[in-house]
């Protein structure tokens, strides 16, 4: 399979998180370069949200009802119950951008619909993982900008629920080693199981 052929099979499956990653890099340079248009942030990213929600019942892309595909090496499932919580997300993610931009607090500010963003990548993600290694990617990317979230509204030095995300984020990074070990020992052990079945084959 040539190198098209393979990004035309697995990328229907990503075109939601490649949407929200190109969101996440426009908001980050508008923010930066664009600080008359701060305003608009919030309408951007609740009207790029709504659209990626169709994307995954474009035909062509959308998998077939009770179809099931494992796709990117088997880290990400294709299937219809991921798509329709891929749409739940983006739309949820659409409607908080769209809530904030009157709230004084944070209509204002482009790194409150970045972190957004990115927590709806790593949601849409999570809906769709396959894999023990790519469910904690997934998680971390929900949690950790949720984390600064948690504290975004609190002009005090510590916000009260810090103590609490810190220790969640210790045990988050010790859950990590054990998901990164446990797939080891199972592609291991998959690996060996398929060298004994070609040996006695071969015998």
């Amino acid at each position: 399979m040539g190198i098209l052929e393979y990004l035309s099979a697995n990328l229907p499956a990503i075109a939601p998180e490649i949407g929200l990653t190109i969101l996440a890099m426009v908001i980050l340079l508008v923010d930066s370069y664009r600080p008359d248009a701060k305003s608009n942030i919030g309408y951007l990213a609740a009207i790029v949200m709504a659209l990626l929600a169709i994307t995954p019942f474009i035909p062509g892309w959308s998998p077939a009802m009770g179809e099931s595909s494992l796709k990117w090496g088997g880290m990400i499932r294709h299937d219809m119950l991921a798509s329709i919580f891929k749409v739940m997300i983006l739309f949820a993610g659409s409607i908080t951008s769209l809530m904030a931009v009157k709230d004084s607090a944070v209509g204002q500010k482009g790194e409150f619909y970045l972190i957004i963003t990115i927590s709806t990548l790593g949601a849409s993600l999570l809906a769709a993982s396959a894999d023990i290694v790519m469910l904690f990617v997934a998680l971390e990317t929900v949690s950790i900008p949720l984390y600064i979230l948690a504290g975004f509204s609190h002009s005090g030095c510590r916000s009260p629920g810090g103590k609490w995300s810190e220790i969640l984020l210790i045990w988050e990074f010790r859950l990590c080693d054990i998901a990164l070990w446990t797939e080891f020992a199972i592609r291991l052990h998959r690996r060996n199981a398929t060298h004994s079945n070609c040996s006695i084959t071969n015998k």
